[in-house]
């Protein structure tokens, strides 16, 4: 069975319109195209409408696994931030609610079932604080019948590894949430390759893949990102334990490299997903 490639728009960011980012997912045979908030609000302040947004969707028939992210609501009372790492002192309260509210909707509007979150980066805690902080997100989702993907962040202060980021989603224990496993960030936190196999398979909702230039782990930052297969991330191990529990998800490229952002926005898709496709292959998929 073909491995469900999808493009996360952050690999072509350096094409501004939503409805090229859309053409391009479809014309390079990807099975979706996966958002940032900034690329739907972007679009929205064009004079666009949440219907116009549905109806470009629809046209193109792309799924769209998730959009955008949130972050920084562990640790902290209130609510989280939309597309950026931490709460400023001078973000008025009222206004993340209803930009929640916002991307919430958005991510209906799209038929994306899943809403990417972060663990805290600078903030720490006790499992169990992190766990009931998540949720009640994850209440707050379900209002609007959204899932949430919980990722654990590589370079984070506390919550960087599978097992912790396992643990805090099983304390959780609600049907809508559960995991995104990043190749990037499983090699940057330093996880063991079979802490991924002690994972529920219907617990991780979707994985993002990429790979890494040769670095000191430590030193490895987004933005160190390459095409999957021509860095030094164990990322065919990784597919591998997807593999052996059996996951059957979809697979979206995310790739922050300033240097591709200066070559043709379809050239960079078209690249990304033959480089994932032939190792799928070596992967016997």
């Amino acid at each position: 069975m073909d491995p469900k490639l999808t493009l996360h728009s952050i690999t072509i960011r350096h094409c501004r319109e939503l409805e090229r980012k859309f053409e391009i997912a479809a014309e390079c045979g990807y099975a979706g195209l996966d958002l940032e908030e900034t690329d739907v609000l972007r679009y929205l302040e064009q004079g666009h409408t949440q219907d116009d947004l549905a109806a470009l969707r629809s046209r193109f028939d792309l799924v769209v696994t998730h959009n955008g992210y949130l972050s920084d609501f562990q640790f902290i009372d209130g609510p989280p931030v939309v597309c950026k790492f931490t709460r400023e002192e001078t973000d008025d309260l009222n206004d993340l609610r209803r930009a929640t509210d916002d991307f919430f909707a958005h991510c209906g509007a799209l038929k994306c079932e899943n809403a990417l979150v972060l663990s805290s980066i600078e903030r720490s805690g006790t499992v169990e604080r992190a766990a009931e902080d998540l949720g009640k997100l994850g209440d707050w989702a379900a209002r609007f019948k959204i899932r949430l993907a919980y990722e654990f962040m590589g370079f984070a202060k506390q919550i960087r590894d599978m097992p912790t980021a396992w643990e805090i989603v099983r304390k959780v224990d609600r049907e809508n949430v559960g995991l995104c496993i990043d190749t990037f960030h499983v090699y940057r936190g330093k996880s063991r390759i079979d802490s991924i196999r002690q994972v529920q398979k219907e617990k991780i909702f979707f994985v993002h893949l990429n790979d890494a230039k040769q670095r000191p782990v430590e030193q490895l930052g987004d933005y160190d990102r390459v095409y999957p297969g021509e860095g030094v991330l164990p990322v065919r191990e990784v597919l591998q334990a997807l593999k052996d529990i059996g996951y059957d998800g979809y697979y979206s490229i995310e790739i922050y490299n300033e240097d591709y952002w200066k070559v043709d926005p379809k050239e960079v898709a078209t690249k990304a997903k033959e480089k994932a496709e032939a190792l799928f292959a070596r992967l016997g998929h």
